[in-house]
């Protein structure tokens, strides 16, 4: 954060402000689009539960990452922007990003889909009340500049109590035999795993720099990328399977999900991102060599994944 400061007033020379510059209007830009696109569309939204009513207000969280987003390239880039604490600026952009935005997202879609798909016990409504109204005030405390420890610590907290919970939940599943399953299940660890390592940084229990690259692989590969992917091996099978079968004569026969997406290709496939997924958390240990393995291993499970998806 000294960095970003001391950046933010002397000021960034060439091609690098430029860059800067760019980024703020391409961002600004994105947020004029989620204003004029999502929320005249929360008027067309039917209530049906709680997810969603949390879906409904997600371009909220979405907005604040990309303003604080925009003003911090703003600064960078020697715009005619509020000269804001950087800092600040930077623990809201990744405090909504990471919680309000992406675990509310996450926990909102996966409420619905995981007990569909994977037949786990269905979550009480208190669960899809309380854990996404939870991350959003939690992420209200940092916009105020001396709360946002608390802010942190509490953000922390939730997210290791949802993610524990769906680790109780994800046990009872009757499929566990499905490609994505494992994926979940490690979603679930990484988003606890991840917390709880926020959690200790807070109070100095962890010491050494690897801890933030750890916690952040963590969260955004293994919390993020890996539900993601398990979710389109069985949305985009399941979408095909509803065309085929609006489309077809009543009397037809159309193969079973199963049958669109090889089982067996999509297990090992989910393999290969868990591999990646360990590679990237131990890059710290020997980044020399790690680096372009890990990428190449994560770039090889992505092509994998669109070359299924393509054969569906």
């Amino acid at each position: 954060r000294v960095l970003f400061r001391s950046n933010a007033f002397s000021g960034f020379a060439g091609t690098v402000q430029l860059a800067f510059a760019a980024a703020a209007t391409c961002g600004s830009l994105l947020l004029l689009l989620v204003v004029f696109v999502y929320f005249p569309a929360l008027r067309n939204v039917e209530l049906v539960d709680n997810t969603t009513l949390t879906l409904r207000f997600i371009p909220l969280s979405l907005c604040a990452v990309l303003v604080a987003g925009v003003l911090m390239a703003g600064i960078f880039g020697d715009l005619p922007v509020p000269l804001l604490p950087v800092g600040w600026l930077l623990n809201v952009h990744v405090g909504a990003a990471s919680v309000a935005w992406l675990a509310a997202l996450l926990v909102g879609i996966a409420s619905t889909t995981v007990p569909m798909f994977w037949q786990t016990p269905r979550p009480g409504r208190w669960f899809q009340t309380f854990f996404p109204a939870s991350f959003w005030l939690t992420s209200l405390l940092l916009l105020i500049p001396a709360w946002q420890t608390i802010a942190s610590v509490s953000m922390a907290v939730s997210v290791i109590v949802c993610a524990v919970c769906s680790l109780f939940a994800l046990l009872k599943a009757k499929r566990r035999n499905d490609p994505g399953y494992l994926l979940w299940l490690i979603a679930g660890a990484g988003w606890a795993a991840g917390a709880m390592i926020v959690l200790a940084l807070h109070f100095d229990w962890l010491t050494g720099n690897s801890w933030p690259w750890i916690a952040g692989v963590l969260v955004l590969i293994g919390g993020v990328w890996l539900p993601v992917n398990a979710m389109l091996v069985k949305i985009i099978p399941f979408l095909v399977f509803l065309h085929l079968r609006r489309r077809l004569p009543p009397r037809s026969k159309i193969p079973p999900m199963q049958m669109l997406l090889p089982v067996k290709q999509a297990r090992l496939q989910a393999r290969m991102q868990c591999l990646a997924l360990f590679m990237l958390v131990i890059l710290p240990l020997n980044a020399i060599y790690l680096r372009l393995l890990a990428g190449l291993v994560f770039c090889g499970a992505q092509l994998w994944l669109g070359g299924l998806l393509m054969l569906v």
